[in-house]
């Protein structure tokens, strides 16, 4: 889908997108890397990112990574 963006969309660019909890962009820009541990040696990551196609777009979508990678399509979240 060509939204008009050269690589990741700025946060907020798809409000009708919201959860019902309101929580945005959950999926598709980045993967986002999280907190918890794929297993003894990757960390998780979830939400897929641009360059990936739609079935992982998913916020329920993890797979693990090695901690020092590093991609254009890998990001993170801050929360509050």
């Amino acid at each position: 889908m060509d939204d008009g963006y050269a690589f990741t969309s700025p946060v907020g660019s798809y409000p009708a997108g919201a959860s019902k909890w309101g929580l945005l962009d959950m999926a598709g820009n980045v993967w986002q890397w999280t907190a918890s541990d794929y297993d003894a040696t990757h960390k998780e990551l979830r939400g897929g990112g641009w360059v990936f196609p739609p079935v992982v777009l998913r916020a329920s979508d993890r797979v693990g990574v090695d901690p020092s990678t590093w991609e254009i399509y890998l990001g993170f979240r801050c929360g509050q």
